[in-house]
């Protein structure tokens, strides 16, 4: 009996520390290119920051004609926002123990900062719109929902993604449901759709168009034409007809079809402020890597050109005026370039992903107004 004890005991410590290895390794994800990475990280040794940064990525790069601004990995629990001086190449971080930061979008006008926040052991996430000029900021909301890719769409309404807890048999399980909510200072955000995805991010708005990422829900990613979803090309942007001033979508589809369509997987697009050029990632399906280009385009589709990676991994695109910039990850930098309306590259600059460069970067200290909504 001792015997079996003894063997008991091993077995639980065996799990229990590969449950703790693979806890500290694998990090979360929501679609397949991070899945994929955060296995390579896991399967790899790779250190754990490194599949953060990737993952971090993904959750927001933005710009404006002065500044740049992306989420970096500052802890493995914490991201942080840095922000980039175009022109001076100057850094600045919004970061804090105990705090973690994402999604940051610039306003298209690049007087105002949207991003969202929330506290460590805080189950209350936080939106929140800042002035650049002084970094006065707006609460503008906080809810223990799941809240991503905030766009400023101007006269101070902010639209959003909100995710809520799926209820199964009266409990709450840990999956979520999103879709577009709109909120304003003073006022209750308002839910503007129903089509419960099982993610929605990337999102962007050029004149009276909504540009998007989504998984599930009421939508579909391949073509009705395709035999072997496998084999198929797919893509998950998706497009409505945006209301400014009545603040709802128009005519919205039962069921939502790719907004653009191209051989390979499709995702996060980026819209210019006039509506007239799309930005989107595409791989191809020939290999299991995942490397993701840049494809830009009219809003219609064509022409389409290729921005290749040469790093790890691209940003979403971001559209200042003329200029659409894009942030690269490479294994010791960010590396942020602008491309004129023909996709020259007409500027570059390099930001070192260690942490002795970001814990050395001058800290914006933002004053936040306590006045928000509760959702």
């Amino acid at each position: 009996m001792r015997a079996i004890k003894i063997v008991l005991v091993s077995l639980a410590l065996i799990l229990g520390g590969g449950a703790l290895f693979v806890w500290s390794k694998w990090q979360p994800c929501s679609t397949v290119r991070e899945c994929y990475w955060s296995w390579k990280a896991l399967t790899s040794n790779a250190d754990p920051m490194e599949g953060r940064r990737f993952n971090s990525i993904n959750g927001g790069f933005t710009a404006s004609s002065e500044l740049a601004a992306f989420q970096v990995p500052i802890s493995l629990t914490e991201n942080g926002l840095v922000l980039i001086h175009r022109a001076g190449r100057r850094a600045a971080i919004i970061a804090g123990e105990g705090h973690t930061y994402w999604s940051p979008r610039f306003s298209d006008d690049g007087e105002r900062l949207v991003f969202a926040h929330a506290r460590a052991g805080h189950a209350e996430q936080e939106l929140i719109s800042c002035a650049v000029s002084d970094w006065h900021c707006t609460l503008l909301l906080r809810s223990p929902n799941s809240i991503l890719s905030p766009v400023d769409i101007g006269d101070g309404k902010v639209l959003f993604a909100l995710g809520y807890p799926v209820v199964r048999d009266g409990k709450v399980s840990r999956y979520r449901r999103y879709d577009f909510h709109i909120v304003a200072p003073g006022r209750q955000p308002v839910r503007m759709t129903h089509f419960e995805f099982l993610s929605l991010h990337a999102i962007s708005v050029g004149k009276t168009r909504i540009y998007f990422q989504a998984i599930g829900g009421k939508s579909e990613s391949k073509s009705a034409s395709c035999s072997d979803p496998n084999k198929c090309s797919s893509s998950e942007i998706f497009s409505l007809d945006l209301d400014r001033e009545a603040d709802r979508i128009l005519n919205p589809p039962d069921r939502l079809k790719p907004a653009i369509m191209v051989d390979g997987i499709s995702v996060k697009p980026a819209v210019s402020a006039d509506g007239t050029r799309l930005a989107f990632l595409n791989t191809s399906l020939e290999k299991f890597t995942f490397r993701y280009n840049l494809k830009v385009s009219g809003a219609d589709g064509e022409p389409l050109k290729t921005v290749p990676v040469t790093g790890i991994g691209f940003s979403a695109g971001a559209f200042a005026g003329e200029t659409l910039l894009v942030n690269e990850l490479f294994k010791d930098r960010y590396r942020i370039s602008a491309f004129d309306r023909d996709l020259n590259r007409i500027d570059s600059i390099d930001v070192p992903v260690s942490p002795e460069f970001l814990n050395h970067v001058h800290h914006i200290e933002v004053k936040v107004d306590s006045a928000g909504s509760v959702l």
